[in-house]
């Protein structure tokens, strides 16, 4: 009987040892990204109002911090609107996912090319692509994502009209 314990104990011992050797050499697991949707909210006089919805999963046994989020707006894959950052870090819980709303404000960089935009019949294809950057002190990685939303073109004529210069007393 003796015997069996000390061979039990052993067993254990070694199974316990592997355990720990297992859980520090085995490194973090990068986390995951999936892109959901993406809102217009807006389109005004000085640019677009849109939300991306992402979820982001955590797989590691420690909490993450979303540092920071980058993304870069293009209408009808040809008039880039620019590159927007959002630095508002967001607490990612250990072995959980989180689902995040984006704001992201872009002004009109070519208000001739949106307002031949608004002339057509079809909504106008809006992507944005980015990067949302997860990570802790030390060691950060960068998770890259796209989505893609339409804006109705009666909604770009509004913004095109309202940026005609008035032509005074001409039509008077």
């Amino acid at each position: 009987m003796k015997k069996v314990l000390i061979a039990v104990g052993a067993l254990v011992v070694l199974l316990g040892g592997a355990a720990i050797v297992w859980f520090f050499t085995s490194g973090p697991e990068s986390p995951t990204i999936t892109p959901k949707s993406a809102d217009v909210r807006a389109v005004t006089p000085r640019g677009l109002e849109l939300v991306a919805h992402v979820e982001v999963k955590n797989p590691n046994a420690i909490a993450l911090t979303v540092r920071e989020v980058r993304a870069r707006v293009t209408l009808d894959g040809r008039i880039d609107l620019g590159q927007v950052t959002q630095s508002s870090p967001v607490a990612l819980p250990a072995r959980e996912a989180k689902e995040l709303a984006i704001p992201l404000s872009v002004g009109w960089t070519d208000l001739p090319a949106v307002a031949m935009l608004a002339l057509g019949q079809k909504p106008v294809a809006c992507v944005i692509a980015g990067s949302v950057q997860v990570g802790g002190e030390t060691l950060r990685v960068d998770l890259p994502f796209r989505l893609e939303a339409s804006i109705p073109t009666e909604k770009l004529r509004g913004v095109a009209l309202g940026a005609i210069p008035k032509l005074p007393d001409l039509l008077r």
